[in-house]
Parts: C-alpha cells; sequence; structure tokens
C-alpha cells in the first residue's frame, strides 16, 4: 500500500513539472526592448572608452587619463605598475570627499589598508576618520 501511493505521488508530481516545462515553453517571450539599439551599442569597437571620472574620451590603450589622471583602461588593474597607481587612487577616494561614507565601503577601506600597508594603516584611518567628520559636517551644514 505503502509503494502505491508512493508510486502515485511520484507520477502526479513527474506530470505535474512536465505540464509546467509545456506551459513554460508554450509562452510569447517578450519583445526584445533592445532589438532597435543594437545596432548602435556602445560596445562597439569604434566607439572610444570613456574615463569613469571626468568621461572624457580615452585614446585606445591608454592607461591614465589625461584630463584628471584617473587610471583607466582595460587591464590597468592586472598590470604590477598601474595597479599600484589604481589602488592609490582608490585610498585616496577613501582620504577625501569622493565617496559616500557608507557602512560597507568603510568596512572596506579599513580592510583594504590592512592588507596592503599594515604599518601605515593607523596613519590611513586617522586620515579616513577625517573625512568622514567632514562629511558629517558637511551633512549637517546642507540640512
Amino acid at each position: 500500500m505503502v509503494s502505491e501511493v508512493g508510486f502515485a505521488v511520484i507520477v502526479v508530481l513527474a506530470v505535474m513539472i512536465y505540464l509546467v516545462v509545456r506551459w513554460f515553453r508554450q509562452g510569447v517571450p517578450p519583445p526584445d526592448p533592445w532589438e532597435q539599439a543594437g545596432e548602435t551599442s556602445p560596445l562597439n569597437d569604434d566607439t572610444p572608452m570613456a574615463c569613469h571620472r571626468c568621461s572624457t574620451p580615452q585614446a585606445p590603450g591608454a592607461n591614465f587619463c589625461p584630463q584628471c589622471g584617473a587610471a583607466v583602461g582595460p587591464y590597468n588593474n592586472w598590470m604590477p605598475f598601474e595597479q599600484i597607481f589604481s589602488e592609490g587612487e582608490v585610498l585616496r577616494n577613501g582620504t577625501t570627499q569622493r565617496m559616500p561614507p557608507t557602512p560597507l565601503i568603510i568596512i572596506g577601506y579599513v580592510l583594504l589598508s590592512l592588507s596592503g600597508f599594515l604599518f601605515f594603516a593607523p596613519l590611513y584611518w586617522i586620515m579616513l576618520a577625517k573625512n568622514l567628520q567632514r562629511w558629517r559636517r558637511h551633512a549637517a551644514e546642507v540640512d
């Protein structure tokens, strides 16, 4: 009796799964909203790259923006020499007013400073704390 009930349950589940799969396959796919824009995609080879900070168009193969000096380029963070500048830019953004002071970002900056340079991490934390105080003063002035 138990095996017959178990077999019946398996058959019912198999039929239900088959019906659900068939129902999904028969559904009409929604129209592609990007079909017309596919020809003018920003990922075309002839589209110039732009700096993520100042939106200045970049020459092919450029590693740094000539306008603002930000680290740009597709392989920038993989090349050892340029990686130092990329990390420096990230850490500089933490000590200036270029980042939103969310708890996750603050924890990330603390962990990055610990992993990168243990000896100078307390100095970096002081600079980060000063920046957070500037953010709080600025938010208080705006309110």
